[in-house]
């Protein structure tokens, strides 16, 4: 199954979220592979936060495990991004 994004308050478990709304998961069938989220801002806009948060990830895959972007959407596509890298070096692929 291809990657689908929920929002974070629509999945139980260990996530709380301050911010429901602005909080997403990428789900790989029903693995958690990572997290969106607004940050917490000053004064300015936003910064969106993504982390690879499901598999182990040694420095070896060229995949990195967090970062933070100007906008949801540049959030979703690196974290998005990672993971395939982390696919291409594990030798996986999603199922159609």
């Amino acid at each position: 199954m291809a990657p689908r994004w929920i929002k974070t308050k629509d999945k139980p478990g260990n996530f709380p979220t301050r911010h429901p709304e602005d909080d997403w998961l990428m789900l790989s069938g029903g693995f958690v592979v990572g997290r969106v989220f607004a940050a917490e801002a000053g004064s300015g806009p936003p910064r969106w936060i993504w982390s690879l948060t499901g598999p182990y990830t040694p420095q070896e895959s060229g995949a990195r495990t967090h970062g933070d972007a100007p906008g949801r959407n540049e959030a979703m596509a690196a974290l998005l991004a990672n993971w395939r890298r982390w696919q291409d070096w594990a030798g996986m692929r999603d199922a159609e």
